[in-house]
């Protein structure tokens, strides 16, 4: 039987929230979720958050990494975020906050 538990900061960071030009020279939001299993089993993580463009939302992002071993770390090099590039190209500050994080056991 599978459990949902949510989580504390130490299982998942976001280490990367920029803009960059993309493979057809568009610019896109590029957010990368590391994750550290240091449960005592196997486990799936699934995050939920926001990017914020100078203090205002403009978009929802979503992240997981599924099946990490004990002490298994995992980065996810493509959190999903839909960003109009208008929206954030004057932005003076990015930021991507996790609003809620949780994992599920095998």
């Amino acid at each position: 039987m599978s459990r949902r538990v949510s989580l504390g900061r130490l299982h998942r960071k976001v280490t990367k929230c920029d803009v960059v030009t993309g493979d057809l020279g568009i610019k896109e939001m590029a957010i990368h979720v590391d994750y550290v299993n240091h449960g005592d089993r196997r486990y799936s993580y699934f995050v939920e958050g926001e990017v914020l463009a100078d203090g205002k939302k403009v978009s929802d992002f979503m992240s997981t990494a599924e099946n990490l071993a004990k002490g298994q770390k995992f980065t996810d090099n493509d959190a999903g975020a839909l960003v109009n590039a208008d929206e954030i190209k004057d932005a003076k500050k990015l930021e991507c906050k996790t609003i809620k994080a949780s994992r599920t056991d095998f």
